[in-house]
């Protein structure tokens, strides 16, 4: 009964992200069987010509090894498996998280009771996204640069920052002999998706943070209000019980207070969702211009 569920959720979640065109990592990168993606060129050349001395046939084909793989080879090649295994990991955090939208705007108080699976995986999707992206940009500097990531900060300071290693792309395929001018608007576009990704890894420690402290601070805010209205009717006297403030609301006041909050929480619901998705698509974007570039400067360095 168990695997039944399993599957079905499963199936599910898969479709789910299929109707949202959430597709997985190692679908980019080709038109149909034969031809390159014009759009995502580097995702191809991740799949076929990944970086690294990796012999996939060294234990089984009993040949000697050509190549002795170093440690920039090995810090590549995991940073990118790490990132194409996280982003998996994202798209499955991402489609749970969807296929408890429903449920979830069909509630008001989502956070606090039934609903919690929604904000579980809504905050599960926001921290595997964020280490992803550090992953990604872990990729490209080892990549692009030939540098370990500790030797590349310390050339300034503001190499410990996200943006500045894909701002600099240009200068780093010139250094390498690699630039040519038709990389130009790619290499733009690189530089503003980090942008936006770096404005999701700001935004990231506030969300973990209001989501999971929400009810906490509404009930913080509740008592201080208590304790404020009690300390003022003490020192000025006790009123008598009143209950004609809410006596004189009518239904369709309560039904007019009750949309007005139902709007609010499906649109807070709706805008975060959309922000979730556009991080993992712009991470998929960004990464087919990593890729490309590393692979240029690859091609230069070690040819």
């Amino acid at each position: 009964m168990a695997d039944e569920l399993i599957e079905k959720i499963a199936s599910s979640v898969d479709d789910i992200l299929t109707k949202n065109s959430i597709y997985k990592i190692g679908n980019y990168g080709w038109l149909n069987e034969y031809d390159v993606d014009p759009e995502y060129v580097g995702h191809a050349i991740w799949q076929i010509e990944p970086p690294g001395k990796l012999d996939l046939d060294y234990p089984y084909s009993g040949k000697p090894l050509k190549n002795r793989p170093d440690d920039l080879d090995e810090a590549i090649l995991v940073a990118g498996e790490d990132f194409s295994a996280l982003m998996e990991a994202s798209r499955l955090s991402i489609g749970l998280m969807l296929m408890h939208q429903e449920l979830a705007l069909n509630k008001i108080n989502t956070i606090n009771n039934e609903d919690q699976f929604f904000w579980l995986h809504y905050l599960d999707s926001i921290l595997k996204l964020n280490i992803a992206s550090d992953r990604l940009r872990k990729y490209f500097i080892i990549g692009a640069t030939r540098l370990k990531v500790e030797d590349y900060e310390k050339k300034e300071n503001r190499n410990k920052w996200f943006v500045p290693p894909f701002e600099q792309a240009k200068d780093i395929l010139i250094k390498a002999g690699a630039y040519q001018s038709k990389f130009d608007k790619n290499l733009s576009k690189a530089a503003s998706l980090a942008c936006k990704v770096f404005k999701m890894i700001k935004k990231r420690n506030f969300i973990v943070h209001e989501i999971a402290t929400r009810w906490a601070k509404a009930n913080k805010k509740l008592i201080n209000e208590q304790r404020d209205s009690f300390d003022r009717e003490k020192a000025n006297g006790f009123k008598k019980e009143d209950f004609s403030e809410y006596e004189s609301l009518s239904f369709d006041d309560l039904k007019e207070s009750h949309k007005i909050a139902e709007q609010k929480h499906k649109k807070e619901m709706k805008d975060i969702i959309k922000e979730v998705i556009n991080w993992y698509q712009n991470l998929i974007d960004l990464s087919g211009y990593v890729f490309e570039i590393e692979y240029e400067v690859r091609r230069k360095t070690c040819s």
